[in-house]
């Protein structure tokens, strides 16, 4: 009979008990398929600890970049915002967010009055603006006011949700798996890797295994990669000789995770593979200089002021890939 070994629980099991793992989870758009290393059971494990539990913090970037899914059905939006100082939830049906824009949605101020907001292109605004002044001539539009402020602000993905245990877990599982597809199954079994199998499983490890970081030598760098790509750089930090990763999710945020405590091998080697979720490609970038880089130690560590400024980064970089020219709230006078 035919047996594969789990590079997580490391049983040896019959062929027909193997799962296919995304690398990347299915629902943020996989371009990465690791097979015959991961049983069933540990894939599903992991599916219903980390991978359900965030979902729902990804629908807003799902539905506007059309990701599907297993499935194929589209995804609702639904994202919270805030306008001058109102949180309110969005539930709408599709709209892409390249070439079009977040769709109109209402709600009523403090002062009674009804509001319509919404951000995207210029053209994409006008055709909104058309269609409400077409059923409501007394619409009073007003844009970002006479500073530039921004009127209108979209949490697409929360920097909280983004540094929480959950979404680490996701990117060693990620870094790990892509791991597995370069050097083999056999390779990950070594107990040289079982601190980031055991993170990856149940959360547990002896020692710092990921971080969620915010530094611009090596985000603002050449990894600097464009929304809304996913992106994971295999390599080895020069300053420690340890295995390392990078993970980049949608382009906004990054993750540091350690793969191993030092080198097998006393030699460079690195990989570079971005994934575009929307058209469900992959390349591997022509990167300039060494991928092997110094990672001073204090980029492992996220403090307050860091998890802001990696919030800040990750916003105005999905800002700027909407190439939004206005945004606008709308008034009956």
């Amino acid at each position: 009979m035919e047996t594969f070994d789990c590079i997580y629980c490391k049983k040896n099991l019959p062929i027909t008990l193997s799962s296919r793992s995304d690398v990347i989870p299915d629902f943020l758009g996989n371009g990465l398929i690791l097979e015959r290393a991961v049983c069933k059971t540990c894939n599903n494990e992991f599916n219903i600890q980390v991978e359900q539990p965030l979902r729902n913090h990804f629908q807003f970037l799902r539905s506007g970049l059309d990701l599907k899914g297993r499935r194929g059905k589209p995804v609702q939006l639904v994202v919270d915002v805030e306008i001058e100082s109102l949180d309110k939830k969005i539930r709408s049906d599709v709209e892409h967010i390249k070439g079009k824009g977040v769709p109109p949605f209402k709600f009523r101020g403090d002062d009674g009055k009804e509001y319509y907001a919404f951000i995207g292109k210029k053209a994409y605004i006008e055709e909104k603006k058309k269609e409400i002044n077409s059923k409501k001539s007394n619409i009073k539009w007003m844009e970002a006011n006479d500073k530039g402020e921004v009127i209108l602000s979209v949490n697409a993905l929360p920097v909280n949700i983004m540094n929480s245990d959950l979404a680490k877990r996701l990117a060693a599982k990620i870094a790990f798996e892509r791991f597995c597809q370069k050097k083999s199954s056999f390779v990950c079994l070594d107990g040289l890797y079982d601190n980031i199998r055991n993170y990856i499983r149940d959360g547990s490890g002896t020692k710092q295994i990921c971080s969620l970081i915010y530094n611009e030598k090596i985000m603002m760098g050449n990894m600097n990669f464009p929304f809304p790509c996913h992106s994971i750089i295999l390599t080895h930090d020069t300053s420690r000789n340890i295995i390392v990763c990078v993970v980049s999710l949608f382009g906004l945020y990054y993750y540091l995770v350690k793969i191993s405590e030092y080198l097998p091998i006393n030699a460079p080697w690195d990989d570079c593979i971005t994934i575009d979720p929307q058209g469900n490609t992959q390349y591997e970038p022509i990167i300039r200089g060494t991928l092997s880089i110094y990672i001073p130690y204090n980029a492992w560590i996220m403090n307050e002021a860091k998890l802001q400024l990696a919030g800040q980064f990750a916003f105005q970089k999905f800002k700027d890939a909407l190439e939004s020219d206005a945004f606008i709230v709308g008034t009956d006078n």
